[in-house]
């Protein structure tokens, strides 16, 4: 090849892998993004599901309580009681439990709500279920149906 063809060949290769490793530098910032998202969303995962047990636990610990405990979706406390300063009833003692229960999920997971669904009977039945808005996309709609603006953690639990 002659030289004077040949001048400035150099600078367009140097132009060219820049490019290509500009485009890679910018897809393994996109993979550590969506990386840090995914381990979010689990995290956020893993605490709705321990938040829904600790609330099933209040459940079998209060026994009584029955459908004191029912709450629908909710992210605010739904009555203020205070059942460390003076003993409480059993049905206020449900209620005192969902109250710190939705002021835990509210403070701990993003748009954090709960709702606690009760079917009594011969075997009575409780449907815990955990709703918060994910960073990706999730499993239900904020009134727990179908859809993918939130995420739902639901919990069966039968008592008698």
């Amino acid at each position: 090849m002659n030289a004077r063809y040949a001048r400035g060949f150099g600078l367009f290769e140097i132009l060219v892998s820049l490019i290509v490793v500009a485009l890679g530098l910018i897809g393994v910032t996109k993979l550590q993004s969506n990386a840090l998202f995914a381990n979010t969303d689990a995290y956020h995962a893993s605490l709705a599901s321990f938040l829904a047990y600790e609330m099933a636990e209040r459940i079998r610990v209060n026994p009584d309580g029955d459908s004191s405990y029912a709450l629908a979706m909710s992210t605010a406390p739904p009555t203020t009681l205070d059942c460390v300063a003076s003993p409480c009833s059993a049905s206020n003692m449900a209620r005192f439990d969902v109250q710190q229960w939705i002021s835990i999920l509210s403070t701990s997971l993003p748009e954090g709500a709960g709702r606690i669904g009760f079917s009594g009977g011969a075997q009575e039945a409780y449907t815990v279920t955990v709703r918060w808005k994910p960073k990706m996309a999730g499993n239900c709609a904020a009134d727990s149906s179908a859809g993918t603006d939130y995420s739902c953690f639901t919990l069966n639990i039968i008592t008698s």
